[in-house]
């Protein structure tokens, strides 16, 4: 009795097993596993590449590589130095009220653009103006227009971004620098027309008088870059050139405070600030030769949209 009682319950718990197992097998079916180990493998596959930048997939929020920049500026320099024609130099002194004072009109054109991928970029700046005038002494009478063009190019390379300097407060923000090393040409383009009339001695004389001069220096330098707060930033550039490959010597540099700001899906920064460019150039002699030893320097201000 005993051992059948044995038989009996290794009997019954053999069946209860078969049976476990045919209803296991019944709702867990090889394809039913091999599609579950597919949807799980899946999932990790996606959630490594959301974890890991460098893998074949990025996530959908990840920053392009690409920047753009595009910057309309007024800057009202005043000029100063010497200028001469032939055997004759004059001494320049005009603050940019004084030019406004003695203009009858002034047109103005400025503006920079950058493209930026990754750490290189390049830039291009270009500035023009017109002015006008009258000129009236005891023996000289003529309507003078000045034209003045700056045109900038070349590639930058940033050296340093976002190198934190001190641990600011999460709610001040800043305390990072960037530093860029750039190199390029400007152009420089002064142009005199006096045109339709001169008055001499109370006499009209018919006389179109063109004279103009040009020239391209290579030019090298940096800028930098200090976020002082999370919305404000100060940024410094300066530049050097010329070298006699256009002018004798040249120099450029400029300081600014900015303000940035979201706007719509790009960032507006709204900055002033001043700058100043000298530039010592000459060429021909006796009564050809022509001096252009000058600084522009003024207040400039200006509004650069990102993204």
């Amino acid at each position: 009795m005993k051992v059948s009682r044995k038989g009996h319950k290794e009997t019954l718990s053999l069946g209860i097993s078969r049976a476990a197992g045919f209803a296991w097998r019944k709702k867990y079916s090889p394809a039913c596993l091999v599609a579950s180990a597919i949807l799980f493998g899946q999932l990790v596959i996606n959630q490594a590449a959301m974890a890991d930048p460098a893998s074949g997939s990025k996530p959908a929020n990840a920053a392009s590589p690409w920047k753009f920049s595009i910057t309309p500026y007024a800057w009202a320099f005043g000029v100063y130095g010497k200028v001469g024609v032939g055997n004759q130099t004059a001494d320049v002194d005009a603050t940019f009220l004084d030019v406004l004072r003695d203009s009858d009109s002034l047109v103005a054109l400025e503006g920079h653009i950058e493209v930026q991928y990754e750490r290189f970029g390049i830039f291009f700046d270009g500035s023009y103006a017109d002015i006008g005038a009258k000129y009236e002494g005891e023996f000289l009478k003529a309507d003078i227009h000045q034209e003045l063009t700056f045109i900038e190019g070349g590639l930058f390379y940033r050296v340093i971004e976002d190198l934190p300097l001190w641990n600011p407060s999460p709610e001040i923000g800043g305390g990072k620098i960037t530093v860029d090393a750039l190199a390029g040409v400007r152009y420089t383009y002064i142009g005199l027309d006096t045109s339709d009339s001169l008055t001499v001695f109370n006499r009209t004389v018919k006389r179109d008088f063109d004279p103009n001069t040009d020239w391209v220096d290579p030019i090298i330098g940096a800028r930098l870059l200090l976020g002082l707060t999370e919305n404000i930033d100060f940024s410094l550039r300066g530049d050097i050139g010329g070298f006699g490959a256009g002018s004798d010597f040249t120099w450029n540099t400029q300081a600014l405070f900015g303000y940035h700001f979201p706007l719509w899906s790009a960032t507006g920064e709204a900055w002033a600030g001043y700058r100043a460019m000298g530039q010592d150039y000459d060429q021909g002699s006796g009564r050809n030769a022509f001096k252009w030893d000058v600084v522009f320097r003024g207040p400039i201000m200006g509004m650069t949209v990102r993204w």
